[in-house]
């Protein structure tokens, strides 16, 4: 007695039950007492489907309207191993997919683990010329306005703002990357002493720094510095940096929308951006070649760090976040004063357009 196996089957979208007894096939409905449909060996035909799962198609070929789907890879190598070449075809085929399909998962986990890991050690590296290509400066400068909304900085037109803005043009003249180039200057009324470049060409001064500071060449040597920064563009680097795998996402909405992406929505993670040692370096590089060709004295980034740093023991709070988001190296420092030390053009100092104590006078209480 032959016998007899079944599997779970579909006809019409009605669940029934498919029998094989040698290589002839069986299909009961299991609600009906309706006919059995027969389907013989000779007359077989099997088709594969399915996307996300592998379906076998099977129908007699005299009869193709009733196509019994199954998803039992079993069945299929038992009439295959009866010597049903049609069941030997579907069988390959059905394992090449599976085999694609696994290879395809594996590239996706793979491709996704490797946006994570590397896309932001990457994009570190891109030069500012690369970068341009990417993302436009005149699409990065779109968002200024929303960025500097999402800080609730307002935008002002305070006599401070205004001088301070003079000394960025005048050291923006000098630099062909520079001029022509759409920067704008935000004043931030808390005693924190820092300034900080941000994309789209947004430089923000608090007026701590400027209540700290000695000297107009002070303040002006470090917008100079900050304007390195803009010059390569390390704010707009060291968001897609910190936004990882999302960077690519945020590169397209640069590119076809005006509007801030909710990665770069809520200031504080603007304010927390940090630059590497190496575009800290490239940043002292630029300002000093700017100040020197400005006539300003250079002199005065080193002294204000220098005091900066001098009480920076025992100092808490906020107050000297600059060291935190500009660390300054004994190396930096050592640096940087060789460079002055053998360029001539540091003794061809301009006096600047106003005093400090001018500056001063016109600051804003701080708000905290």
């Amino acid at each position: 007695m032959a016998t007899i196996r079944r599997y779970p089957a579909l006809l019409q979208r009605r669940k029934g039950t498919l029998e094989r007894t040698a290589n002839t096939l069986c299909f009961r409905f299991d609600d009906s007492p309706a006919e059995p449909i027969y389907i013989t060996g000779s007359n077989l035909q099997i088709r594969v489907d399915g996307k996300n799962n592998t379906f076998f198609i099977l129908y007699d070929i005299r009869c193709p309207d009733n196509q019994v789907l199954t998803q039992e890879e079993h069945l299929i190598s038992e009439l295959a191993d009866s010597g049903l070449a049609i069941a030997s075809q579907a069988l390959r085929t059905a394992r090449i997919r599976k085999t694609w399909r696994r290879t395809w998962l594996f590239g996706v986990i793979g491709g996704s683990l490797a946006l994570i890991i590397v896309l932001p050690l990457t994009l570190a590296l891109i030069p500012a010329a690369w970068l341009n290509r990417l993302v436009t400066i005149e699409a990065e400068t779109r968002w200024r306005t929303e960025i500097q909304k999402s800080l609730n900085i307002p935008s002002d037109n305070s006599s401070v703002r205004n001088m301070v803005k003079k000394l960025v043009v005048r050291l923006g003249e000098v630099s062909p990357a520079l001029n022509g180039r759409d920067i704008d200057v935000a004043i931030r009324s808390t005693s924190e002493v820092n300034a900080f470049a941000l994309p789209g060409g947004l430089i923000i001064v608090n007026t701590g720094l400027i209540e700290q500071a000695q000297s107009v060449d002070e303040v002006t040597a470090i917008l100079a510095h900050e304007l390195g920064h803009v010059q390569s563009r390390h704010a707009m680097k060291a968001v897609l940096n910190s936004l990882g795998v999302t960077a690519g996402i945020t590169i397209l909405s640069l590119l076809f929308s005006s509007e801030l992406p909710g990665a770069l929505r809520g200031g504080a993670n603007l304010f927390s951006l940090k630059f590497s040692r190496e575009q800290e370096l490239e940043a002292d590089r630029a300002g000093l070649e700017l100040c020197l060709k400005a006539g300003v004295n250079p002199e005065g980034f080193l002294n204000f760090l220098d005091r900066m740093k001098a009480r920076e023991h025992g100092t808490v709070g906020k107050a000297l976040s600059v060291l935190l988001t500009h660390p300054l190296s004994e190396e930096r420092i050592a640096h940087l004063r060789r460079i002055m030390i053998s360029d001539a053009r540091r003794e061809k100092s301009v006096a600047p357009i106003f005093t400090i104590e001018e500056l001063k006078k016109n600051l804003p209480a701080s708000v905290d």
